[in-house]
């Protein structure tokens, strides 16, 4: 069951949480609120998330949800999202100062 299940599972579950918007501790409230199955299927992924999320910030690594969710915040943040807009038409001689500073307020979240 360990290594076919529960890797599924926590694969599932932390997408599925990450691409709803739900941290492990909201998982952990709605399964606390939802109806309970058997297996309690809803707090073991709780339970899952949370140790995935923690052996991450252990490693301080990040996956490929948290990549998308952090370009959504960038995007949503209009004073920084707009790096790329027509007032920073840089010349070739400005170009590499204006991006430093562009990547700096874009890269702040």
């Amino acid at each position: 069951m360990r290594t076919e299940i529960l890797p599924a599972l926590t694969y599932t579950a932390v997408h599925e949480a990450k691409s709803s918007g739900l941290s492990p501790v909201d998982l952990r409230e709605l399964s606390q609120t939802m109806p309970s199955d058997e297996y309690d299927v809803l707090a073991i992924a709780a339970g899952l998330y949370e140790q995935y999320e923690s052996l991450l910030r252990s490693r301080q690594l990040i996956d490929y949800d948290d990549m998308i969710l952090a370009a959504l915040r960038v995007l949503e943040m209009p004073k920084r999202a707009d790096c790329g807009s027509s007032k920073f038409s840089p010349s070739l001689k400005t170009k590499p100062k204006i991006h430093r500073r562009c990547k700096r307020a874009c890269w702040k979240f």
